[in-house]
């Protein structure tokens, strides 16, 4: 090759590298607008009294997804992550399934029926040690499984649980709206430790006739060891219990940069605007995750040729156990579930049943991701 030929490819080749970077730089710089543009709208309608710098997340890979794992599951209804394994309930075949962070499935276990180990509206759960427990909404009960093998323990009946976790002493917190107190507090064997508290969410007595209408309505997630935090699918509102004496230590709620909508009846069934969909321990604090857009939310002038339900970002408050807003943040992809784990965050998508590891990114001062 001669050296004129060398040096024009030579040139080709510094051509497209800078182009590459400046495409890189670019995309940088339009990731680092959209996701500040984000953050001002929600803070927008009800500022934080002190600023904080709030996180910024951006999707680092994609663990699990039903085409990857052979379509061993569909949905993920809940998940949660322990000792290098990924524990998810799928809503559309009532299993339990455990995974590895490569994919592999370790077990699977349950289907749909009421006998024991089978699923009648597979819900929430939680894990400690080599115990995971189960939400098992429309037979009245709690289930308890072997981490290791999968295989059915034993049960404790409470009507439609909700939501649950365990806490540092191995006592298991249940929510439900269906038995006389909100929050209901079992010792490892299934014996009733004290249940206290309601839901007083303004508004709140047609939500009793919206119980069956999903799994999700309520959420709860456990704090400092000792302070339950708990919201609802169609409350803009959060309740915050001592874990040790049941007390209601705090209610709040914010204004929101779109617009809240009473309940209403629609021939005769109780129709509420989704607004909270998930509940999760942020360090210290809580975070709340909100439904993703609607047509009717103004959110920024880049999004008015987009429809709406093709706006892929989720959206998450902040708030501490005071009560005191913190601040907003929002990243892309339109997630159900959020987990923070081991100080990473990880987000569920509701329609492709995908779960995504985040990576948590800064700015510099040129707005350019560091």
């Amino acid at each position: 090759m001669s050296d004129s030929s060398i040096f024009f490819l030579l040139c080709i080749i510094l051509c497209t590298a800078g182009l590459s970077c400046q495409s890189n730089v670019d995309s940088d710089v339009s990731v680092c607008e959209e996701l500040i543009e984000w953050r001002e709208w929600l803070e927008a309608s009800s500022p934080p009294e002190v600023e904080t710098d709030m996180p910024f997340y951006i999707p680092s890979d994609t663990i699990l997804s039903p085409e990857t794992c052979e379509y061993e599951y569909f949905m993920i209804e809940s998940f949660v992550i322990d000792d290098n394994r990924i524990f998810l309930s799928d809503g559309k075949s009532s299993t339990l399934l455990a995974f590895s962070f490569d994919g592999e499935l370790l077990w699977k276990t349950g289907g749909k029926g009421e006998g024991p180990g089978l699923f009648s509206g597979i819900g929430n759960i939680a894990c400690k040690g080599d115990t995971l427990a189960v939400c098992n909404h429309a037979v009245g009960r709690v289930d308890y499984f072997d981490c290791n093998t999968g295989e059915w323990i034993s049960s404790i009946s409470i009507l439609w649980p909700y939501d649950l976790c365990f806490l540092p002493n191995g006592n298991l917190v249940v929510v439900s709206l269906m038995q006389n107190d909100l929050v209901t507090v079992f010792t490892p064997s299934g014996e009733k430790v004290f249940s206290s508290g309601s839901w007083n969410a303004p508004g709140e007595e047609a939500f009793h006739f919206l119980f069956s209408a999903g799994n999700r309505n309520m959420r709860s997630t456990l704090v400092c060891d000792s302070v339950l935090a708990v919201n609802s699918y169609f409350y803009n509102w959060c309740q915050l219990y001592n874990t040790n004496s049941g007390e209601l230590i705090n209610a709040f709620k914010r204004e929101l940069p779109f617009p809240e909508m009473e309940f209403e009846e629609i021939n005769g069934v109780f129709v509420g605007k989704i607004y909270a969909i998930d509940i999760a321990s942020f360090g210290s604090m809580i975070a709340i995750l909100h439904r993703p857009p609607e047509d009717s939310w103004d959110i920024s002038s880049r999004y008015d040729e987009i429809p709406f339900y093709e706006i892929d970002f989720a959206m998450v408050d902040i708030w501490d156990t005071e009560g005191e807003y913190i601040g907003s943040f929002a990243f892309p992809r339109g997630v159900g579930r959020i987990l923070w784990h081991d100080g990473i965050m990880y987000g569920a998508t509701d329609g492709s049943g995908e779960l995504i590891r985040y990576t948590e990114i800064t700015f510099d001062s040129e707005r350019n991701l560091e």
